[in-house]
């Protein structure tokens, strides 16, 4: 009698996983058909999540590009007064005002260049533009027919590229409506991530610390270790790589901009500007400097400035590359110019052009890592020396 209920617990406990098996592999069959639509679920449901963490974390990368500004007025202002508010306070209006000036700068700088042009409206100015493209189009042939192209040719290139012209036109009416939802989403998540930013810079003490005691809470002192130096390895990566590459914009943006507008370049502060956000870009920002200085030439006509301007160009960024930029990135990782290269061009593929602006910190994290790990491994083999020869011989 015991050996049948041992043999009946044993077959029962075989039909409890063979039924257990069955049935994994029914859900299983049953998630492979349907994995369209669960991968559809997921990437919506993903990109619900992402929704709304992005302006959280634009906030909190903002408060962190923001927060050394903040430590320098608490060193300024006095004890007595509570400091740390009102510096994250004059750190916000330090801010809004450098932004101000920049706008009111580029709005006068346009409306004044647009103003030199033509005198006679916006008529005027588009019969303007239109005969200066016209004679560098006359020019352009002219210079062709000279190196023995033939007209064919040359209607050829020009069907090839009013055919493009046009397929972008029609791209750009086809794609108004998602350009606009985008432009209006962007607004809506720059407002919340500049509301969250100014909530992490007045509340970064008490943020830190209350993360912290959870993490102390939740993992082991060895995951808690490893956090931390990871926490200090982001730091030193992207911390003075941000900040050193947005003051080396700065620097661009204003000496173009000021030595433009001294020489008289047109469209003079408006590509200082743009050389210097260029410029948050290695290699990017004399791309900017030299294209748009050569372009506002050919469209104003003036070549004189276009000359002077690249002249300018070529002395700034010189002095840039060999002085200023090495001393603002003098507290970050130095990263060998292929290295930044072949960065640029993952990030490029990876995400475009904030994966561009994020690749070259990340090279310098992932050689910190590497040259960590390298570091640690023991010595393989041992070098040996020859034996130092005496003098008398």
């Amino acid at each position: 009698m015991k050996l049948k209920n041992k043999l009946d617990e044993k077959y029962w406990k075989i039909c409890k996983y063979v039924l257990l098996t069955a049935a994994i592999l029914l859900v299983m069959i049953f998630i492979f058909g349907k994995l369209d639509i669960i991968g559809s679920a997921l990437g919506h449901g993903l990109a619900w999540i992402g929704s709304i963490l992005k302006p959280v974390v634009f906030g909190a990368v903002i408060a962190y590009l923001f927060w050394p500004i903040v430590k320098f007025y608490e060193r300024k202002l006095p004890a007595k007064i509570n400091s740390h508010s009102a510096a994250v306070g004059f750190t916000i209006l330090t801010v809004v005002v450098v932004l101000a000036v920049i706008l009111a700068i580029i709005i006068l700088a346009l409306t004044k260049q647009i103003s030199s042009l033509s005198q006679g409206g916006g008529a005027a100015l588009m019969e303007n533009l239109t005969d200066q493209l016209q004679s560098f189009y006359d020019d352009l042939t002219s210079w062709l027919r000279s190196l023995n192209v033939s007209d064919s040719s040359i209607s050829e290139w020009e069907a090839s590229l009013i055919s493009w012209l046009e397929n972008a036109v029609n791209s750009i009416g086809s794609n108004a409506g998602n350009i606009l939802n985008n432009i209006k989403e962007g607004a809506s998540t720059t407002m919340f991530a500049i509301m969250f930013s100014v909530y992490f810079l007045f509340d970064a003490s008490r943020l830190k610390q209350y993360w912290g005691n959870v993490i102390r809470k939740v993992w082991s002192q060895k995951v808690n270790t490893f956090l931390w130096q990871l926490y200090k390895d982001i730091d030193t990566a992207f911390s003075g790589y941000f900040r050193g590459q947005g003051l080396d914009a700065l620097f661009m943006a204003t000496v173009i901009s000021v030595s433009f507008s001294i020489a008289g370049v047109p469209y003079g502060v408006l590509i200082g500007i743009m050389t210097g956000l260029g410029n948050l870009i290695p290699y990017v920002g004399p791309v900017f400097g030299y294209g748009l200085t050569i372009l506002s030439g050919l469209v104003t006509g003036n070549m004189k400035a276009m000359i002077i301007g690249i002249i300018i160009v070529a002395v700034i960024q010189g002095v840039d590359g060999s002085i200023v930029n090495p001393r603002l990135l003098s507290k970050s990782i130095e990263i060998h110019p292929m290295l930044v290269l072949v960065a640029l061009i993952a990030g490029g593929k990876i995400g475009g052009v904030v994966g561009m602006l994020v690749a070259v910190p990340t090279a310098a994290l992932l050689k910190i890592w590497f040259e960590r790990y390298i570091s640690s491994l023991p010595d393989k083999k041992t070098v040996q020396t020859l034996p130092e020869q005496s003098s008398d011989q």
